[in-house]
């Protein structure tokens, strides 16, 4: 089969800019849960540890900055468990998340991207539905690590914005109109981001964990209905063309970095750098589950809504500011010197984080 992006541009409507409203939804229905799920999860060790307890809607911890009492310990073993508990559910959905996007990815090309959002979005209404009903019901906590596993089998987050940013690509031309589109794909993702994390301090503190997840699930199955009945596809198909297997498909992932090709004018292993560079630097910046349970924990004892607001400052601080600072370093520095100044920048933040005593050092750990 072969795609034709050409071809469809021109006979595309108006509604293929529903990409952007999909992509909203999609981000922002993943970046609400995995700001409260792991809030729930600290909730729900909390309740085994102080069974005696009656939490309300709003209350999520029982926080002692006594540390000779037996229940600043048992915080302790509560933030321990939890922690714990979010490295299972990353490893069930990350580990075949990886597999997936590698045949998802290759395989829009032939069969189209809509087939392959759908079933990444059909995931994440599955897990997000499953965490639903398990948050009401109150199952046992490790019945959730299933529910992410069902995420990752359709390659989570990550296939969807890889085969949106196709879409994107198939849709436009080369060169500033497709520039100028895929920062409008970075405007929607941050948007999104910054409203789940606005709204999700204020829906846990009012209503609990049960209705934002329901919340999501809802806006998952309208973005599915966009997504199946108005968004058009966008790969032309041809009947005679041999279809490729998924083994062959998985060379020409790894052909390119695994041998050499006289075309590549030498310059393969540079490319292996960076590929480890931002394997590096996405483990830093997308691997944080335990910020939450330390901005819970002694000394911090924050709120939802505190951490809600916490999220979203930084959010925008880092996506806006970071880029009109890198967009004014342009004119003065090399690009490897500015991504070496925000390596930096990045590690200090860190340290400043980690060893942090006070709401304010919190604050400004992020801000560098």
């Amino acid at each position: 089969m072969e795609i034709e992006t050409e071809v469809s541009q021109k006979k595309l409507s108006m509604r293929k800019y529903l990409i952007g409203p999909i992509i909203f939804i999609n981000i922002y229905a993943f970046f609400l849960p995995s700001i409260i799920l792991p809030q729930y999860g600290f909730q729900a060790f909390q309740k085994r540890i102080f069974p005696n307890h009656t939490f309300a809607s709003g209350e999520q911890t029982l926080c002692n900055t006594n540390t000779s009492t037996e229940q600043f310990h048992n915080q302790q073993t509560v933030t321990t468990e939890t922690a714990t508990w979010n490295l299972y559910n990353s490893l069930a959905s990350c580990l075949p998340a990886v597999i997936t996007n590698f045949i998802f990815g290759s395989y829009s090309d032939q069969y189209g991207r809509k087939l392959f959002l759908a079933l990444s979005t059909s995931g994440s209404f599955l897990k997000i539905g499953l965490c639903c009903v398990g948050a009401y019901l109150g199952w046992g906590i490790y019945y959730f690590i299933l529910f992410y596993a069902f995420d990752g089998i359709t390659g989570m987050w990550i296939c969807f914005i890889t085969i949106s940013y196709s879409y994107v690509a198939d849709i436009t031309r080369k060169g500033k109109s497709r520039t100028f589109a895929i920062v409008l794909v970075e405007l929607c993702v941050g948007l999104a981001a910054v409203s789940a994390s606005i709204t999700s301090g204020y829906f846990v503190r009012n209503f609990g964990f049960v209705l934002p997840l329901a919340t999501c699930a809802g806006l998952l199955l309208i973005q599915m209905i966009l997504l199946v009945c108005f968004l058009p596809e966008t790969v032309q198909k041809r009947k005679n063309k041999k279809q490729i297997s998924i083994t062959e498909q998985a060379k020409r992932v790894f052909r390119f970095y695994l041998k050499d090709n006289p075309a590549s004018g030498g310059y393969r292993w540079k490319f292996i750098v960076c590929i480890l560079i931002f394997i590096l630097v996405s483990h830093s910046v997308l691997g944080r589950g335990v910020e939450t349970l330390y901005q819970l924990n002694t000394p911090f004892c924050w709120s939802s809504v505190f951490i809600g607001w916490y999220t979203t400052i930084t959010t925008v601080v880092q996506n806006v500011v970071g880029m009109a600072i890198a967009k004014i370093l342009q004119n003065y520095l090399s690009e490897l010197s500015i991504a070496i100044i925000a390596m930096l920048s990045f590690t200090s933040g860190f340290l400043l984080e980690g060893f942090a005593s006070n709401d304010i050092e919190l604050f400004l750990g992020k801000q560098v």
